[in-house]
């Protein structure tokens, strides 16, 4: 927003920038010791000398325009008379009549007389109809100088910064901690926060960071401000933060607390606290829907010391509205559950398990094989259907991601549990691991009477009244699962479930004292239930034999459907050119 001439440094010449108090100003061309195009425009810098001790400042003559209630970006690279020199940049928003509304100062720690890039940032406040840039010292000694060049006012969005959450509620100041601690606490315990120092020292982005102290090794509770967010009730927000633990040790954990309108805590959300990652910089995030009432809500970081004088670095705290991470859904007409991941690593290493309330473990199908810790993973975002979940039991999945040859696991845990709708008790399913799209429901007549066979020999010895038992272990169940179907259409898609004589697995609601379990059907039979001609019901004996669970993919989903594949092909030759029957189109198998 400013002109060449101001942002270049005096490029020109030093008319775009008038002194202010105790100050008269210039432009140089220093001597350069370091590469000819350092410089953003040119080799001009302005010069800012005091007058007389005492406070010394320059202000940019231009006045852009701006907008209340839009939030700007401001910087100047500051070149420090010396390194105890208390420089600073300043954004100040000015009325109709160009009287100064607001100022947003961010001083620099400088390390050095070297040239340093140091930014601010404000939100124009009402009645705001321009803006200017100032620099200036702090008990400057006369004849100190003050060096600028590059300066810059901008909207704070009006150009890609890696640094930025787009959408994120925090504003700059809270989040870059350029130029304070911002409007973040210490709610509880024996933490103190700062901004590190010097520049450039301690940063994930930009030049600073939220520097945490903790004295003791005790607990303590560090809070963002509080932000609008609408009446966004249902909708995913997430909050995550960059530590990097200097010294000591810190266990931690991020979450977000939700207002009313009026300032009311309405809901605090969970989340477990797990140890900060090291070394280097890690970021740690978690996700939550906005509860009923909420319009308002802050970030709270529970910070735990592990010893005394711990120092722990925060940067670029953000909290915005997206998509979650990880995502379930229960469909109970084809008893699966899909999970959805968004925000994968491409390369990385994926681990999926379903997790029952009894604490068992049991790896996820995917299309190639099981997510066992060797599936790669693909692209950005991935969606599962599991077709093995249990029916009336809570469930959640546990994921974990590691790059090939590392030992760090990255972990996201589905919550809350998700259940799949048992439906009527009478009724199980059969479904096949491996073609799960032609999985049936079936009304049961009598569960399994089990028996479990063993091979084993008596000896009995003389002058002994109990034999010696030699025996290999005991076998798997085996019993006949007696079951109805109720129309041809039920019987042929049973036959067609039963041809491949493949692994099915049975699952029954509860209370009807059977678990899962992965069957091999033996020789079936299936009778009408009455000897007229006309009668479509059969009554199907199905020999099980239990087997261990198949280990590999599946093929087809039971969500594919005719305008599936006409959105995704153009044309009936598209078609014939990726499935090589119609079956294979029937359950998605691609060539």
């Amino acid at each position: 927003m400013l002109s060449f001439n101001a942002e270049s440094g005096g490029e020109i010449d030093s008319t775009a920038w008038e002194a202010e108090a105790n100050t008269s100003v210039g432009r140089m061309a220093p001597v350069a010791a370091w590469a000819a195009d350092f410089y953003y425009a040119g080799g001009h810098q302005i010069t800012v000398t005091a007058t007389a001790a005492g406070d010394a400042s320059a202000v940019t003559v231009e006045r852009p325009p701006v907008v209340p209630g839009v939030e700007y970006l401001a910087f100047t690279y500051l070149g420090p008379p010396t390194t105890g020199s208390v420089t600073w940049v300043e954004l100040r928003f000015y009325d109709e009549a160009d009287a100064q509304l607001e100022a947003h100062r961010a001083p620099l720690a400088a390390p050095g007389t070297g040239v340093y890039r140091q930014i601010t940032s404000g939100i124009a406040p009402a009645g705001a109809v321009s803006a200017a840039l100032a620099v200036g010292i702090t008990g400057a000694s006369a004849g100190q100088v003050l060096r600028t060049e590059g300066s810059s006012i901008a909207p704070l969005y009006s150009t890609p910064n890696p640094s930025l959450r787009t959408g994120s509620v925090l504003p700059m100041a809270d989040w870059d901690f350029e130029e304070s601690v911002g409007a973040w606490t210490v709610a509880s315990g024996a933490a103190t926060i700062a901004r590190s120092s010097p520049w450039g020292a301690q940063a994930a982005f930009d030049f600073y960071s939220l520097t945490v102290t903790s004295s003791t090794a005790t607990t303590s509770v560090l809070r963002s401000g509080i932000y609008p967010i609408g009446d966004t009730t249902g909708e995913n927000w997430r909050a995550e933060v960059y530590t990097k633990v200097v010294s000591g040790g810190w266990d931690m954990s991020v979450y977000m607390r939700w207002f009313d309108a009026e300032g009311n805590l309405v809901f605090t959300s969970t989340v477990p606290s797990l140890p900060a990652g090291t070394p280097g910089w890690w970021w740690r995030s978690a996700d939550d829907p906005a509860p009923a009432g909420a319009t308002q809500a802050q970030i709270e970081v529970e910070l735990t010391a592990t010893a005394a004088g711990a120092v722990l670095q925060i940067d670029r705290p953000a909290l915005w509205q997206t998509l979650p991470l990880t995502a379930t859904s229960a469909d109970s007409k084809s008893a699966s559950v899909q999970l959805i991941l968004r925000e994968l690593e491409v390369g990385q290493l994926l681990t999926v398990w379903r997790i029952t309330p009894d604490g068992g473990r049991t790896l996820v199908r995917g299309p190639d094989q099981l997510y066992d810790g060797t599936y790669v993973i693909p692209s950005d975002s991935l969606i599962i259907e599991d077709y093995e979940a249990p029916l009336g039991v809570p469930v959640y999945y546990r994921i974990e991601r590691v790059w090939p040859g590392s030992s760090e696991k990255s972990t996201r845990i589905t919550d809350p549990p998700i259940t799949l709708d048992p439906g009527d008790p009478n009724l199980a399913w059969l479904t096949d691991p491996a073609r799960p799209g032609i999985g049936l429901r079936v009304l049961v007549k009598q569960a399994p009477e089990w028996q479990q066979a063993i091979e084993q020999t008596a000896y009995r010895i003389r002058g002994r009244a109990t034999p010696v038992v030699i025996g290999d272990v005991r076998g798997s169940r085996e019993g006949d699962l007696v079951c109805w179907t109720t129309s041809d259409e039920q019987r042929e898609a049973l036959r067609f479930l039963l041809a491949t004589g493949n692994v099915l697995l049975w699952r029954c609601a509860p209370g009807m004292g059977e678990p899962d379990v992965y069957v091999s059907v033996g020789e079936i039979q299936y009778p009408r239930i009455v000897t007229y001609a006309r009668e479509q019901w059969r009554e199907w004996t199905l020999p099980f034999t239990e087997v261990d669970m198949p280990t590999g993919g599946q093929v087809g989903t039971a969500g594919w459907t005719v305008y599936d594949v006409r959105l995704e092909y153009a044309t009936g030759y598209d078609v014939l050119d990726r499935y090589e029957t119609v079956f294979d189109l029937a359950i998605d198998r691609r060539t």
